[in-house]
């Protein structure tokens, strides 16, 4: 692969992943806002007493850090397959190009992963 496939696989991997991270920080655990819900109406439907919403609560709780340590894991798993399938996307796609198409695609792609870069540093 070349180098402007390489950047752009990166620039692809860690928009991806910050896009994940930034939804799962702005919404809160998965579904948190349903299981409240959820729980409200265990409480109501099932008349739960205090004692009894707390164990249910817990329990709630539990499923979601069991989920976000699924996620964080599935990210770990599939981080270099997503970058092999860009990869191989984006050297398709230069294939398909004339010389001059491919010079400015290669200089459009390497300007829109740049900025990302020096934000990084």
């Amino acid at each position: 692969m070349n180098k402007v496939g390489v950047v752009l696989s990166a620039g692809f991997v860690l928009t991806l992943l910050a896009g994940l991270g930034l939804g799962i920080v702005v919404a809160g655990p998965p579904a948190a806002n349903a299981e409240r819900t959820y729980l409200d109406r265990l409480i109501e439907d099932y008349d739960l007493a205090p004692a009894q919403a707390d164990k249910v609560r817990a329990a709630l709780e539990a499923e979601d850090r069991a989920i976000l340590a699924v996620l964080e894991r599935l990210d770990l798993q599939v981080r270099d397959e997503i970058v092999a399938a860009r990869a191989r996307a984006q050297d398709e796609i230069r294939a398909a190009l004339t010389d001059a198409q491919r010079e400015r695609f290669d200089r459009d792609a390497a300007a829109a992963v740049e900025p990302k870069e020096e934000a990084s540093k």
